[in-house]
């Protein structure tokens, strides 16, 4: 008896060894993955931009969900579609294959948004335009974009008002091919730019036309959270006028630059809020004619950059972004861009750092309708010149707010009006102090 006992433990231990090892080596297979579309979103646009495909092979059922999760949350981030769902279900289950179907579905929002606007940008003055987005044009999950604007704005130097800038700006992005995405952009535009000669006695306006055309990629190594963008770019600048001081101001008829960046993260919108983080290390190479000796001059420069955001208590979201920066044989400009509150040409140097802190507050959840925020923020940066530092000139602070509304209908779009202030420049009473800007992008 005690033999036969032994027996079948022994054959049931097999038994249960063999099992053991069928689970271990289990394959899940993605045998179907099926689009419910209500809208104009076409399929196979959508089965494109999917990472996820059919026969793809996971070693693990919590790997598969956790990869086709990702997916859904990609179909939100993109912000064109008004609900999107996910549904797994089992197909067939052999000695070593699990086969699956995913169900993704989505409803389409209206996309095609042309902005009629006045706005005002403290920096440029105010700007008559019409910025026309179109994302997910034509269900292809691709975006396309129209601006047409010009600035009517004080000169500096004759007190009158006129026309600062005009630009046309046509662009199709987001256009997937194979696992790379790029982004085509043509501008033409008339730029006046002011010439900082260290007192407002010295300064001056001048101004050029210029042609540009690029040409961006990003590529994702899926399914990790690394990527590598780059992007080169012709630039040809001519028609120059109003140069008070033509030895003071670098005349550049033609440039071609390479930017490219590589980095890891993930950022995710959740109920308008975003969550997640992103670091990247970025070089920018310029080569510019020198109008005097025909020859190229090489001009590089380095950014180290890293963003956060976080969530909490439901209505808030804290975000920050850090960046570094030096620039090679060429003074980084418009530094102050980076910083609300600061007038964009009044900073530039040839390294320095930006330090941007936001708290976004939801103050007006109106569901179905609308999404209002108020985004208290204090920004400070650096930019040190290679003559050497000045603490007065070269550190400046800015603080302010940012509005923000999201349109339930309209997740695609977002309106931003920004007031801020210089902190350590100007008297209180001084419009110089205040920047203001109204736009339809998020600052970071």
């Amino acid at each position: 008896m005690k033999k036969i006992t032994l027996l079948l433990l022994a054959i049931s231990s097999l038994a249960i060894t063999h099992l053991s090892a069928q689970e271990q080596t289990l394959e899940n297979r993605v045998e179907s993955i099926v689009f419910v579309i209500d809208g104009n979103t076409r399929e196979p646009a959508i089965r494109r931009y999917v990472d996820i495909k059919e026969g793809d092979v996971f070693s693990s059922e919590e790997e598969m969900l956790r990869i086709a999760e990702r997916e859904k949350q990609d179909l939100v981030n993109y912000r064109v579609f008004k609900n999107v769902t996910m549904d797994i279900n089992e197909l067939s289950r052999s000695e070593d294959t699990v086969n699956w179907r995913i169900t993704y579905g989505v409803k389409d929002s209206w996309t095609l948004l042309p902005i009629p606007y006045p706005k005002y940008d403290s920096n440029r003055g105010f700007r008559i335009g019409l910025k026309t987005y179109y994302d997910n044009a034509f269900g292809t999950m691709t975006d396309a974009y129209l601006g047409l604007g010009m600035d009517i704005r004080t000169n500096d130097t004759t007190g009158k008002m006129e026309i600062g800038e005009w630009v046309i700006n046509p662009a199709w992005r987001r256009i997937k091919l194979g696992t790379m995405y790029f982004d085509v952009d043509f501008t033409q535009r008339y730029s006046e730019e002011i010439y900082d000669g260290g007192t407002p006695a010295e300064n001056y306006n001048y101004g050029y036309l210029q042609t540009t055309l690029s040409i961006g990629s990003i590529i994702d190594f899926f399914p990790t959270d690394w990527y590598y963008n780059f992007r080169p770019t012709f630039f040809f600048r001519y028609g120059y006028k109003n140069i008070g001081n033509p030895d003071n101001v670098r005349v550049e008829p033609f440039n071609f630059s390479w930017d490219h960046n590589g980095g890891w993260g993930r950022v995710d919108w959740v109920n308008n809020l975003r969550t997640g983080q992103n670091y990247n290390l970025g070089h920018s190479i310029r080569l510019v004619v020198d109008p005097d000796t025909n020859d190229f001059q090489v001009i590089n420069d380095l950014n180290l950059t890293g963003t956060y955001y976080l969530p909490f208590a439901l209505n808030f979201n804290y975000y920050g972004r850090a960046m570094a920066f030096a620039s090679f044989n060429g003074r980084r400009s418009a530094v102050g861009s980076m910083l609300r509150g600061v007038a964009d040409d009044s900073m530039s140097g040839d390294f320095g750092f930006v330090f941007n802190s936001t708290l976004g507050i939801r103050f007006w959840r109106l569901e179905g309708i609308w999404d209002a925020q108020i985004h208290p923020f204090f920004d400070v940066g650096m930019a040190i010149p290679e003559s050497g530092f000045s603490p007065d000139r070269d550190i400046r602070y800015g603080g302010g707010f940012d509005l923000v509304l999201f349109l339930d209908a309209l997740p695609s779009l977002v309106a931003r009006a920004t007031i801020g202030a210089d902190l350590g420049q100007y008297n209180w009473n001084e419009w110089d102090k205040y920047e203001i800007i109204i736009t339809s992008s998020l600052f970071y």
